[in-house]
């Protein structure tokens, strides 16, 4: 008897959507590392493959990607946690909780990337009605974790591969419903040339450029962020701490900065009272943008002397929204952080 197989035409539009989902990756997963990212060849696992569930995979990074279908339906998307570290450079936890959300923190930020680089796979070759409208990551323990989200007994398995110099590689399982898939093989059938959407207005804007600086004591974290914002026309120079910043805004004189909170020795809240108890710096306008995100961390950024607030893992969109207004001298309004007043118990 013949081992089961997918259909042909879910197979080859599987296949075609993952190494548009690996183009992407590579090019913006490159441009985080500073190195060439190379994709491998997909691979769909046949029906009653699942999961590794033993320690080739987990503990694992999962990324949840909500999509906006007819089906509404979500992607699962599960890549061993050290495996991840290691090809991103990011110290592995040393069991300390400030090294696990570090590490945790770090790994959100480039698994981010995973909503952009989808939506963008599925545009160019599947159908523009099919959009990514959430994406969220966290690390799990084992595959019982996410037996909520990939529950389904025959799911459509996507395995996925990507390599860097030094020896470095990355697997990647996006988990689809097969309803879902059914429903891709149908749109690609009917799909002609894709209809690309036109860029915001914001980052239009954003285009025109300006030095920010870039505080925060994690380096991909910092590489992340100089990635995006030098695609979008701007200079960018790095701190990765309170002191080092100091020294550099004098040398750089930079239009905003973009400011973590937790950092060694001189936290974000500090450098910001800082900044604001100088007359030079009075009035440059900083963005926090931490993964902290109490009601009591949002009081005290404002009250730091910021001008907005921004929660990570962060959508870019808003992230570079934001910045455009905050240099421009416009309120911010979707996502604004609220005058402290409105703030006080």
């Amino acid at each position: 008897m013949s081992e089961p197989t997918r259909p042909p035409e879910e197979r080859d539009t599987l296949e075609a959507f993952g190494a548009c989902q690996l183009a992407a990756l590579a090019k913006d997963w490159g441009g985080v590392l500073g190195a060439d990212v190379v994709g491998g060849k997909p691979a769909v696992l046949k029906p009653g493959e699942a999961l590794p569930d033993g320690k080739e995979l987990w503990p694992a990074v999962v990324t949840v990607l909500d999509m906006e279908s007819p089906e509404g339906a979500q992607l699962v998307v599960v890549a061993p946690y050290e495996e991840a570290a290691r090809f991103f450079e990011i110290p592995l936890p040393d069991g300390s909780p400030g090294s696990i959300e570090h590490s945790d923190e770090a790994l959100r930020e480039v698994f981010a990337f995973l909503g952009a680089s989808t939506d963008r796979a599925f545009r160019k070759d599947i159908s523009s009605h099919f959009r990514v409208k959430g994406c969220s990551s966290r690390r799990v323990r084992d595959l019982e974790e996410i037996q909520e989200v990939a529950r389904e007994a025959d799911p459509s398995v996507l395995r996925l591969g990507v390599s860097a110099r030094g020896g470095r590689r990355l697997r990647l399982w996006v988990v689809l419903p097969r309803a879902f898939a059914s429903s891709m093989v149908e749109a690609r059938g009917r799909s002609g040339k894709l209809t690309r959407r036109p860029p915001s207005t914001v980052i239009a804007a954003a285009a025109t450029g300006g030095c920010i600086l870039v505080v925060d004591d994690q380096i991909l974290i910092r590489r992340v962020l100089r990635w995006l914002l030098e695609r979008h026309g701007y200079q960018v120079v790095e701190a990765s701490t309170g002191a080092e910043a100091l020294n550099k805004l004098s040398a750089h004189k930079p239009a905003l900065v973009l400011l973590d909170v937790m950092m060694p020795q001189m936290d974000g809240f500090e450098l910001c009272r800082r900044m604001r108890a100088s007359p030079e710096y009075r009035a440059l306008p900083v963005i926090f943008c931490t993964a902290k995100d109490t009601r009591q961390d949002v009081i005290e950024a404002i009250k730091s002397g910021a001008q907005d607030y921004i929660i990570k893992p962060f959508k870019k969109e808003l992230l570079l929204e934001k910045i455009a207004r905050v240099i421009a001298g416009s309120s911010v309004t979707e996502g604004a952080a609220p005058p402290p007043d409105a703030l006080t118990p």
